[in-house]
């Protein structure tokens, strides 16, 4: 890590602490202090990993040796630790009384970095002295220092610490300092605001180490002791991963499909979606695990070509995440929305041919934009498990939407024979392999694994879950384009849709760097509090009246109907225009031009003057808590509310795991055994196209609606979805764990 780096680090590193303090300091000291030894040993699990606990070490002849640049590579990180920062030895912590750490962590978060440099805990030495006691040779001082490169401490108010070179035998210096005389050099090395650059890089990372393990002795302590920490464990419960992957292949494929069945998947696929968001507020365990793939897969964390990768355990990667997981399920959400708008304006004017080119037109682009959404969401996360060491982040170039560049440095037909598979991957993984490439390579990739078992263990839960959604979106966009003969999309072109989602995406890239959430996240897991994530999504909310005009959820909302009233009107102008060729004017629609962000800022404010009362599709803070569906499609139903099943012994252990009485935990169901239990209700089964199967009841049952559910990827239904498949039949028939009873 650099010189730079490192600052930037200590200095966030730094904020981390006092806001961990200042929110829960009070709290942590308190739990710690009832905390017998063996709690103490297991907050302390990380601290015991990073210290060398060998007898008979020389520390002091350590430090010197770490601050002489052709001796330090000998040293290793556990040893140079436990010299530099002893005061988190973590033997010392358990053992010692719990009054030490508490006083530690009050003074190094109640602390400037200034502070901390010049004076230490009760009247010790500071960072500046620890160190320099513990490097400089007996009987020398800082001023019999002849090397030629320093570290100023604490001169510039941009930058913490800056190194510079001053030139041997002049007052010259290079690189920050425009000239400093000897005198002026003896007396800053007196003061300490200037040190030897070995001895200031040690300082530096002496006050990194202190601040970063503080917060994470500090997190522990604080899910040890929380009862919110312990409701929700985020690793996944069995090999999810190896049954998504097994199970792709034997997803029912419509024989014949027609357009009215892509319309309903569509419409049946951006409920589905914004019930999993709807469930993720009111569930903040699953929302935690969403925000968290977020965060462990940002483009930061790939390596450069040093193999350095940035940490993202501070806050403020946690408050980005948050907004980029929001940003991209609503987004996604109407992607869906609005190819189901425009699917029904297919199915309501079949006859209109010059409005059907326009939306062939618009379908090619948005379906290709969903696919390319998936496959991007996919590649998130493939550069950081299953295919490390295959890519490397760019450390000066920057992206559109301003995030570090990620490029490919293996070229898969170097891995068509050696690893076939890896092969497949990369090839997906490609920038310029578009959507035709991506519906060839996802039924090669699943085929693949269905002849090759072994090879399905290389994904993740998470990596499985997203190629699960692409193939779906990569086979919707396939079969529509197939039905509706849709031409290409052109790389340039921008309709209404893409057009302004696009503007969405710059906007949302900068807001989520000025977006403040840390509060929330002081850890991530204080998500799982009650109340945290509602006043997350106000936070949001209440940015964005203020920088966007109208609220996170409207955002979205009006993207849709703005773009479906620009395809309306466009359309018409072009039917008014006369002496025009109609055909050539069509092929002009394309054309797309954005609005300054001031207008588009200043149109949402007066829209917003005019809202209607009910909720938004899309306003997922307002309709926290709410039992009900907003939109008045999901409400229970009323002739079932006081009503009770008589079943078998196998059905009704179904629906114990679905709802569970009181605090007993949920297992798992499988798919078939789910689909046995409804159809012994007197349900009927009916597969829709993709994953959608609807279960509709029958007229001897006294139920007035039908319920479609995703067919879950793996075999089983577990996890998170099982509270989901719970919520929707709460939601659609008043379900609970008194309906059913033993015949």
């Amino acid at each position: 890590m650099s010189s730079n780096s490192l600052t930037k680090s200590l200095i966030d590193a730094h904020d981390n602490l006092e806001r961990m303090y200042r929110l829960h300091g009070e709290f942590i000291e308190n739990k710690w202090r009832s905390f017998d030894r063996n709690q103490r040993a297991r907050c302390c699990y990380q601290l015991f990993k990073r210290f060398d606990h060998r007898r008979g070490v020389d520390y002091r002849s350590l430090m010197r040796m770490a601050a002489d640049f052709r001796l330090a590579s000998g040293i290793t990180d556990q040893a140079r630790n436990q010299a530099l920062i002893p005061e988190l030895n973590p033997v010392n912590l358990v053992n010692s009384d719990p009054e030490s750490l508490v006083d530690l962590l009050r003074h190094r978060a109640s602390g400037t970095l200034i502070s901390l440099y010049d004076s230490g805990l009760d009247g010790s030495p500071g960072d500046r002295q620890f160190v320099v006691e513990m490097t400089m040779p007996a009987g020398k001082t800082l001023s019999d220092y002849q090397g030629t490169t320093y570290a100023a401490i604490g001169l510039d108010d941009e930058v913490y610490a800056r190194p510079f070179t001053r030139k041997a035998g002049t007052a010259e210096a290079i690189g920050y300092l425009p000239s400093i005389s000897n005198k002026d050099l003896g007396r800053a090395l007196r003061d300490g605001s200037i040190l030897p650059q070995s001895m200031g890089l040690l300082v530096v990372t002496r006050q990194f180490l202190l601040a970063n393990l503080s917060y994470s002795l500090m997190v522990a302590i604080f899910e040890a002791s929380s009862e919110a920490g312990t409701k929700f464990d985020a690793a996944r419960l069995g090999d999810q991963a190896l049954a998504i992957m097994k199970n792709l292949d034997s997803m029912p494929r419509p024989t014949r499909i027609d357009l009215s069945d892509l319309q309903s998947f569509a419409q049946f696929r951006t409920q589905s979606l914004r019930d999993m968001w709807l469930f993720m507020v009111k569930e903040p365990a699953v929302l935690l695990v969403k925000v968290g793939d977020y965060r462990s897969t940002t483009a930061a964390r790939v390596p450069d070509y040093t193999g350095f990768a940035h940490s993202t355990f501070s806050q403020s990667y946690s408050s980005r995440s948050f907004v980029e997981a929001l940003h991209d399920g609503l987004s996604t959400i109407a992607i869906w929305d609005y190819m189901d708008r425009l699917l029904q304006q297919c199915l309501s004017a079949p006859e209109n041919k010059a409005y059907q080119t326009i939306l062939r037109h618009e379908l090619s682009r948005v379906s290709s934009m969903a696919v390319s959404r998936a496959q991007a969401f996919f590649v998130r996360l493939f550069r950081i498990f299953a295919g490390t060491g295959h890519f490397q982040r760019s450390q000066a170039s920057l992206d559109k939407l301003g995030d570090y560049r990620v490029v490919m440095t293996t070229h898969p037909d170097v891995l068509t024979i050696r690893n076939p598979q890896m092969h497949l991957l990369l090839r997906l993984c490609r920038s310029e392999t578009d959507t035709r490439e991506v519906a060839r390579l996802v039924p090669r990739l699943v085929r693949r694994q269905r002849i090759h078992p072994d090879e399905r263990e290389i994904l993740t839960v998470a990596e499985a879950e997203a190629f699960a959604q692409l193939k779906v979106t990569a086979e919707f966009a396939a079969d529509l384009s197939t039905l509706l003969y849709l031409p290409p999309p052109k790389p340039k072109a921008q309709g209404p849709f893409a057009g302004r989602l696009e503007d969405l995406d710059m906007d949302i890239s900068k807001w989520k760097e000025e977006i403040d959430l840390l509060d929330c996240f002081a850890p991530l897991n204080n998500l799982l509090e009650p109340g945290v994530a509602l006043a997350a999504f106000k936070t949001i909310d209440s940015f964005m009246l203020d920088k966007a005009g109208t609220t996170m959820g409207y955002l979205y909302e009006d993207l849709v109907q703005d773009a479906l009233e620009d395809l309306q009107g466009r359309y018409d102008k072009e039917m008014r225009a006369s002496n025009r060729d109609q055909a050539q004017s069509l092929l002009q629609f394309s054309e797309w031009r954005s609005q300054p962000l001031e207008e588009r800022v200043k149109l949402r404010r007066e829209k917003q003057k005019t809202r209607p009362v009910e909720l938004s599709l899309y306003d997922l803070a307002a309709a926290h808590g709410d039992d009900e569906d907003p939109a008045g499609d999901n409400r229970e139903d009323e002739s079932v509310r006081e009503q009770a099943f008589q079943v078998t012994a196998s059905t009704k252990e179904v629906f114990e795991n679905l709802f569970p009485k009181g605090q007993q935990a949920r297992g798992s169901v499988s798919w078939t055994a789910f689909q046995a239990a409804m159809v012994e209700l007197g349900f009927t089964v009916t597969p829709k196209y993709g994953s959608a199967v609807t279960f509709e009841p029958t007229e001897a049952m006294s139920l007035a609606k039908s319920v479609t559910v995703h067919r879950p990827h793996q075999a089983k239904i577990e996890g998170h979805k099982l509270l989901m498949f719970a919520s929707r039949l709460r939601t659609v028939y008043g379900w609970d764990e008194g309906t059913f009873e033993l015949a």
